[in-house]
């Protein structure tokens, strides 16, 4: 396998290194269509939607879709597919194993935090196909 011209960042580098530390976000009480239309601007798979209690809830592509297959986009909001139960990592865990983790928890996004969890970003399972790949080869 040559390399891609990604550098060197491999399964065992720290998953800060391929995560996306400017996410969108949206309020609860946007429409699931301006959700789409957010994340279809900024070519994101997912976006963060800030809490009162200064927690956040994700929404991603799959909540999209899920509310489009029942027939209720544009009726939905924010608040009614959003996943309030965030997994988060540091942004020091190991891209294998934010992988795993993503396996286990069927889930293709994951919220990472820096080191003092003063900045979020969000690491995609495309993310970190890459690096996964240059190991397996």
């Amino acid at each position: 396998m040559s390399d891609s011209g990604i550098g060197a960042v491999t399964a065992v580098d720290p998953v800060g290194s391929v995560t996306a530390w400017s996410p969108i976000y949206g309020e609860a009480r946007d429409s699931v269509y301006e959700l789409a239309e957010a994340m279809t601007a900024d070519n994101f798979g997912a976006l963060l939607i800030r809490m009162r209690d200064d927690h956040v809830a994700i929404v991603t592509e799959r909540d999209i879709v899920h509310t489009v297959a029942a027939g209720t986009e544009g009726q939905d909001w924010a608040a009614d597919v959003m996943t309030r139960e965030v997994l988060s990592v540091s942004a020091e865990t190991s891209i294998a194993e934010v992988a795993e983790l993503m396996l286990d928890a069927n889930i293709r996004h994951m919220l990472v935090t820096d080191n003092n969890g003063d900045r979020m970003g969000i690491a995609s399972i495309r993310d970190l196909v890459g690096p996964l790949l240059v190991s397996a080869g």
